[in-house]
């Protein structure tokens, strides 16, 4: 092991580590959930250097102060991040999540899908595709008791090109 590192919100609470990236100069950017002071849970990103000491971190929080996860992360051809997972919208349901930040940590744009059932939808993987296209994968939730997978596109300006969704032969 070169090196160990460890994350601490600000809540002194629950951190949870969900998703790994490296880039070319040995920079880990790790992101996942932290427990916020006062704003719920929050998606948090944190990037190490190549020796292992927190460059940055950064928090996601939605405006409601509701619970936001991140469970995926992809690097672009630029090193910018690019989170994707959920956040709680005021009905208490979840709404899929994807957020871009600079490789300085600063945030470049959220995008937030939510499915026309108003249940819940979250993404788990993300994906960039040529330095330009961005595709998070997860379920999108149809009734209360199924959901289908969902596949949605974003271009690099964090603008939705399409959405398509896979129900499986069984229906659920």
């Amino acid at each position: 092991i070169s090196w160990t590192s460890y994350y601490n919100g600000p809540a002194n609470g629950n951190d949870i580590a969900k998703a790994i990236a490296d880039d070319a100069s040995g920079n880990v950017y790790v992101t996942g959930e932290s427990d916020g002071s006062g704003t719920n849970k929050d998606a948090a990103t944190v990037k190490y250097n190549s020796t292992g000491n927190q460059s940055w971190d950064v928090r996601y929080n939605a405006p409601a102060n509701s619970n936001d996860a991140a469970n995926a992360i992809a690097l672009d051809v630029s090193n910018n991040i690019i989170v994707a997972g959920y956040t709680t919208n005021s009905a208490g349901n979840k709404d899929a999540l994807t957020v871009k930040y600079s490789n300085s940590g600063s945030q470049s744009w959220a995008a937030i899908f939510a499915g026309t059932s108003a249940l819940d939808d979250y993404f788990n993987a993300v994906t960039v595709q040529d330095g330009a296209n961005i595709f998070a994968v997860g379920k999108t939730t149809t009734s209360a008791q199924s959901g289908n997978y969902i596949i949605v596109k974003y271009n690099n300006s964090g603008v939705q090109k399409w959405a398509a969704q896979y129900n499986g032969p069984a229906n659920d």
